[in-house]
């Protein structure tokens, strides 16, 4: 679809890129504009390799102009920190999530927004002639962040901007979005990519086997950013081996079978957990989480509702009686919770030590025996 606006010369000067936090939207905002300037694009891509497109692949076109959150003071714009983005885009493949954004920004619990000084920037940039395309392209990271002054003042030019420019906004929440801004726009939903195209890309971005990819598609959601942010080994069997560790040891203490406990093997199961980084921690949480479900369904008999592999689902079988109307809720919230502090970044040997005593406890109150 895009490349058929430029094909029969019909881009529209705003658009608006939606996407969901793990999609492609702002890579894909960044890959429009370089086919756009490239002098020798194909009918499928850019080139690549003549001087505009060397230029967007560094992200360092002279007339690409990023906006993004970030520190809001009164001197502070976009440009006070376009090094940092730019480093971020590259080294994620332009797959990076606004957390990541305020991390790399060393922001810490203070709100990024898009100011002032960045609509006055905005404002002259796009009052200039292209240095070396025909269009200028301006690509605004989450123009939800805007506050409203900022929204009406790059309202006319969004309307009206001088010459040939390409204005794209890309968006993970429309709701938080001006409507005037919204009704200036031309919309673009963008989805999350198809199963098969998913574990492609990220096998050829990661390195890893398909298998793998196919794997980090399932376990993320089709989450991009949270797939690329993995360890390379966190397939399913890996994550099953590591959950049944984690279970059984909460099983063992719980019943205070000392005999049957080795604790060396838990240290170790937590020492590995600390070390494998924030977002691979959420995987295996949410690998946990569906294991739980697909274990109640197993103990109410709604077996066909349970997708698994054979080690599985033997394993679930028996660990099934433990999860039911007893404690299910309650250890749905204890892995939600811990998914949460990671996310707030909990000290990872703390949360999963306190993670395993309380489903320890749980899993006691599931035993009907």
């Amino acid at each position: 679809m895009l490349i058929n606006t430029v094909k029969a010369g019909r881009v529209s000067h705003a658009q608006l890129f939606l996407g969901q936090e793990g999609t492609h939207a702002f890579g894909l905002a960044v890959a429009y504009a370089q086919y756009i300037a490239c002098k020798n694009r194909t009918e499928t891509d850019a080139c690549g390799k003549c001087p505009s497109c060397l230029k967007f692949n560094h992200l360092a076109h002279p007339d690409l102009h990023f906006f993004f959150p970030h520190l809001a003071s009164d001197k502070n714009s976009s440009a006070d920190f376009i090094r940092v983005f730019q480093k971020l885009a590259n080294d994620t493949h332009c797959l990076f999530s606004e957390k990541q954004l305020v991390e790399a920004l060393q922001l810490g619990n203070k709100e990024a927004i898009i100011n002032m000084q960045d609509a006055e920037l905005f404002l002259s940039k796009l009052s200039l002639k292209p240095y070396e395309s025909d269009y200028k392209f301006v690509i605004m990271y989450l123009p939800e962040k805007m506050n409203n002054p900022t929204s009406n003042k790059i309202l006319k030019t969004l309307e009206e901007p001088d010459g040939k420019t390409l204005i794209i906004l890309v968006s993970e929440n429309y709701d938080n979005i001006l409507p005037t801004i919204l009704s200036r726009t031309q919309l673009f939903k963008i989805n999350k990519l198809p199963l098969a195209q998913f574990a492609e890309a990220i096998s050829r971005l990661k390195g890893c086997s398909i298998e793998i990819g196919e794997d980090l598609a399932v376990l993320t959601d089709r989450n991009l950013q949270e797939a690329m942010a993995a360890d390379n080994d966190m397939s399913k069997e890996t994550l099953f081996e590591q959950a049944k560790t984690m279970m059984q040891s909460a099983y063992k203490l719980s019943h205070w079978r000392p005999h049957q406990l080795n604790f060396q093997e838990i240290a170790d199961f937590i020492k590995t957990m600390a070390n494998i980084g924030r977002e691979s921690q959420k995987i295996f949480f949410r690998y946990v989480l569906s294991v739980v479900r697909k274990s109640v369904f197993l103990t109410f008999n709604a077996n066909q509702l349970v997708h698994a592999t054979a080690k599985e689902r033997e394993w679930m079988n028996n660990f099934s009686p433990f999860i039911n109307e007893r404690n299910a809720f309650q250890i749905e919230k204890v892995i939600n919770d811990a998914i949460i502090d990671i996310s707030k970044n909990a000290e990872p040997n703390i949360l999963f030590t306190d993670t395993i005593l309380k489903l320890g406890k749980l899993i006691r109150v599931g035993d009907k025996r």
